[in-house]
């Protein structure tokens, strides 16, 4: 491609993304008419909430499960963006400190040798909490760093952890060496967390292992938050790569855990793995819908579930995948049979077939299952503008 036709290709992407910012898709695919939040009315106690935003100092607290859709973070992120909150982000994954692909607006560093444990190697026998991934070290002089882009920062830090006579005390250090002074026990702490909170914004905080006993071996870390405690919308999210529904079923805290972070509304965006397997069965894929659903709902009683549906893509990089549409179809019944809110991205972005349009505009990754960074952009955008409901 010559200088001059990339310049052109840019400015017709910066076109075609700031009509979809403006609610009014230029590609013919999209199903402009059908980017609504079905069953919506199973989101009023949502909508109530993000009304108390804008007269009180109240947050709102979305979660957003997925796949490795979600762990690059590009999709969120721009949902995040579109929200333009003044709170912080919320959830914290140490992707890279378990080796493995992050969100570009955080990072975690360690110079220490970590275990890290995906949901999806079920053979492991690490437990799995809120974040997905779990990392363990045995080294009683670990430490761990991490770091948000977000000028917004943050001054409350919460790690999710294994809490047993079996794990080293944490000390929690700003990027001036200063001590974040550790929360004690209140009736909201839950077993797995410690607190640590600091008198001015930061952006970085150092964790450090600490052994107090001869007892304490290990550290196993689930997960980590952050906040500034202002007001407006968190958007938690994590995703793992190769993800299914019942790999979060199978997570041991995970579910538990979630209620931890006292979701007003929980967002599962997964089915692309399941649509990978030559023998997807509707009713062993409904089933495991319902077990995720139930055990989140168990834990967050006040929280409503919706559920998006994937979109067309290929196998193998040239094969239309004709198990999407099944897979789709089985969510929408789903919360249909359910009362659940669903967005039903694989019918707004194009239905069957539809892969070969992103595929010519170059929304696509290179394997053709992914999305680019524009791409997945497009889908934020076209997200919140049906959960907003902006036209």
């Amino acid at each position: 491609m010559t200088r001059k036709s990339k310049l052109y290709f840019t400015w017709l992407l910066l076109i075609l993304f700031t009509n979809i910012i403006n609610g009014q898709s230029v590609i013919s695919f999209i199903n402009d008419k059908k980017n609504v939040i079905s069953n919506n009315q199973f989101l009023d106690s949502f909508y109530y909430k993000m009304s108390l935003v804008k007269d009180s100092n109240a947050q709102v607290q979305i979660l957003h499960i997925g796949d490795s859709h979600l762990q690059a973070d590009f999709l969120t992120e721009q949902v995040r963006k579109l929200f333009n909150s003044n709170a912080a982000r919320g959830l914290i994954v140490p992707y890279k400190v378990a080796k493995t692909n992050s969100s570009y607006m955080y990072s975690s560093k360690t110079f220490s040798d970590w275990q890290g444990k995906r949901c999806t190697k079920l053979d492991n026998p690490l437990p799995i909490g809120i974040g997905g991934i779990t990392i363990q070290t045995t080294d009683d002089s670990a430490r761990i760093i991490i770091t948000t882009k977000d000028v917004k920062g943050f001054n409350f830090f919460k790690i999710f952890h294994q809490n047993d006579e079996s794990a080293f005390d944490f000390s929690v250090f700003d990027n001036n060496g200063n001590a974040l002074l550790q929360q004690a026990y209140s009736k909201n702490k839950k077993d797995y967390e410690s607190v640590f909170y600091s008198n001015e914004i930061i952006y970085s905080v150092t964790i450090q292992n600490k052994k107090t006993n001869n007892f304490q071996w290990q550290s196993l870390i689930y997960g980590m938050y952050i906040s500034n405690g202002k007001s407006g919308v968190v958007y938690n999210s994590l995703g793992v790569n190769g993800a299914e529904f019942r790999h979060y079923n199978e997570a041991q805290y995970f579910a538990e855990q979630s209620q931890a972070l006292c979701p007003d509304l929980i967002i599962i965006s997964l089915g692309t793995n399941e649509a990978a397997n030559s023998k997807f069965e509707e009713q062993t894929f409904y089933n495991q819908i319902d077990k995720m659903v139930n055990d989140l709902q168990n834990y967050n009683p006040n929280a409503t579930v919706l559920l998006t549906t994937p979109a067309d893509n290929y196998k193998r990089k040239r094969k239309t995948n004709t198990i999407i549409k099944r897979v789709s179809a089985t969510i929408v019944n789903y919360c249909i049979n359910n009362n659940l809110p669903y967005w039903d991205l694989y019918q707004i972005s194009g239905g069957y077939k539809s892969a070969k349009y992103w595929k010519k505009h170059h929304l696509f990754a290179k394997d053709f299952l992914h999305y680019s960074r524009q791409g997945y952009e497009a889908q934020g955008t076209l997200f919140y503008n049906a959960l907003m409901k902006i036209k």
